[in-house]
């Protein structure tokens, strides 16, 4: 039983993990910015925010299921602040 448990938990990891891999190569590619500039937070289970070179954007899981049957996930640009806006203080 031990190992049913094990091989789901490995399936379920499988068919969302790359997507957590790839959300940084989105948000490079969406904020033109390099990856070793980026900063990928969690803001909930579903919801991740990216910040760097100035700009800011949120994004949401994108989950469907296939013709195949096959479960895939990844990440859809939600919201995009170019700049970010700063207050000055006096």
């Amino acid at each position: 039983m031990k190992t049913v448990w094990v091989l789901v938990s490995v399936l379920l990891l499988m068919a969302c993990g790359p997507a957590a891999v790839n959300l940084k190569s989105q948000a490079s590619y969406d904020l033109d910015c390099p990856k070793s500039y980026l900063q990928i937070m969690e803001m909930d289970r579903n919801t991740r925010s990216a910040i760097g070179c100035g700009q800011y954007a949120v994004y949401k899981t994108d989950c469907s299921t296939t013709a195949t049957a096959s479960y895939q996930c990844g990440w859809s640009l939600s919201h995009l602040e170019s700049p970010i806006e700063t207050s000055a203080g006096d």
